[in-house]
């Protein structure tokens, strides 16, 4: 009997490179059908296991898109034969793998597409004719020809008519056909329309300007975005709803201002005295006002920026302190001043 050589080999049906291999050691991964050998990296003597399908054999290397040499082929689309020779699968090519505009009209044979199977779209399978129209020749087919003719005698019923239809009109007198447009025959019809809709020559129907008056609209009918930009009213209005203004500024250009309630509030919807500062009556104007008077955060109090008048009786609830001087016109009436202690 001859000899055996057997190299080493993995387990039955386990896949994986071996952890290590001697310098020229041989391993075959049976279940991968891989190849494998150790290889020296270094003078020191380290090898590494590395898969001979991936390494230049008899000086063949593996094939790259710039170099030629051992290729591969994805099973997706090519099968080997007994013999070796790659062949491409049998509905190997699929439709992301063809380029855009590659089936050409020389590729498709003759008589190879049924239209209504595999296409879409529309075609016209038989060509009938109807009222009026009268049909002859072939009704499918390819390349047929087919004619079709007006029979006025057949038309028993009103037929709609668009604008740039042809009428088909027959002298009584000589049997000689004739045509008239639909926008001749509007130009008689309709030439002496008069009120709120007028007819141009062309038949066109348009409503004149400022002809619709209050009356004919119905309410409701004026929304939102029908309304102009920057409107201006030179009447007055009145709104029976409530009112609300959206933008940053509410400017009111009157004499008077007459509110009927009896609370005005500022700073809506403040809740804590720091959000509250600044807030007030300013007059002349909000960034340099002649005089104001605001609220202030600091000391919590009211500030008037100028001198102050009270008629009637001004009545201090709470200990106050005064920075400048008081002046009592009248003198003071049921007054303590108490110099305090030292």
């Amino acid at each position: 009997m001859a000899n055996t050589l057997k190299i080493k080999r993995g387990v039955w049906n386990t896949t994986g490179a071996p952890s290590s291999l001697a310098y020229g050691e041989i391993a075959w991964d049976n279940a991968s059908e891989v190849l494998y050998i150790g290889k020296q990296t270094d003078a020191g003597g380290t090898v590494s296991v590395t898969s001979l399908n991936n390494v230049v054999i008899n000086d063949i290397p593996i094939a790259s898109s710039s170099t030629a040499g051992l290729a591969k082929f994805t099973a997706d689309n090519f099968s080997v034969d007994g013999n070796g020779l790659v062949i491409i699968k049998d509905l190997g090519i699929a439709t992301a793998e063809i380029q855009d505009d590659a089936i050409t009209t020389a590729k498709i044979a003759d008589n190879a597409v049924t239209l209504g199977t595999q296409t879409t779209g529309n075609y016209v399978g038989t060509i009938t004719g109807g009222t009026g129209i009268d049909s002859t020749g072939a009704t499918s087919g390819e390349g047929i020809a087919h004619s079709l003719s007006l029979n006025l005698n057949e038309l028993g019923v009103e037929t709609t008519i668009a604008q740039d239809d042809f009428v088909a009109m027959v002298d009584a007198t000589d049997s000689g056909s004739q045509k008239i447009t639909f926008s001749n025959l509007e130009d008689s019809i309709f030439g002496n329309v008069t009120g709120d809709i007028s007819i141009a020559a062309g038949g066109t129907a348009s409503i004149g300007t400022g002809v619709i008056v209050t009356a004919d609209i119905a309410d409701d009918q004026v929304t939102a975005d029908k309304l102009a930009h920057d409107l201006t009213l030179p009447g007055n209005i009145t709104i029976s709803g409530n009112l609300t203004v959206q933008g940053d500024t509410t400017t009111l250009n009157t004499s008077n201002l007459i509110v009927e309630d009896k609370k005005v509030v500022i700073a809506d919807g403040v809740t804590t005295s720091a959000g509250a500062d600044t807030s007030g009556i300013y007059i002349g104007s909000d960034t340099s006002p002649v005089e104001s008077i605001t609220y202030s955060d600091t000391g919590t109090k009211w500030v008037l920026s100028t001198n102050t008048s009270v008629t009637g009786t001004l009545a201090v609830s709470s200990t106050s302190t005064f920075t400048g001087a008081i002046t009592a016109s009248g003198g003071f009436t049921n007054t303590t001043f108490d110099g305090g202690t030292y």
